[in-house]
């Protein structure tokens, strides 16, 4: 794994990840206006590292319109996000040769 200042490349990856918008996250409909409008009511940006947040802080069933259902499509949603993310990661450095 490249260091880069005492800071894992896989860090700084996961970290890149946060800020991408939640379209990224290919929700559907429901659970993408749940937290489209939850994030326009606290004048907030529509990142995943938002709503990965919220899940773990107050989670997401604080979310008007989230029920059992939308909750476990999301979370199963920032799973798969972050699995392909670290995925990624794992197939460049085999592929550099620093596995």
């Amino acid at each position: 794994m490249i260091e880069i200042q005492g800071i894992s490349k896989r860090t700084l990856v996961l970290a890149e990840a946060m800020n991408h918008p939640i379209e990224d996250l290919h929700l559907t409909t429901a659970a993408f206006n749940a937290l489209d409008r939850w994030q326009k009511y606290k004048k907030g940006k529509n990142t995943i590292g938002a709503v990965y947040l919220k899940s773990i802080n107050e989670g997401l069933k604080s979310i008007r319109n989230i029920g059992d259902k939308i909750e476990a499509e999301i979370e199963q949603a920032l799973t798969e996000y972050f699995a392909n993310c670290l995925s990624r990661i794992n197939m460049e450095s085999e592929d550099d040769g620093t596995a």
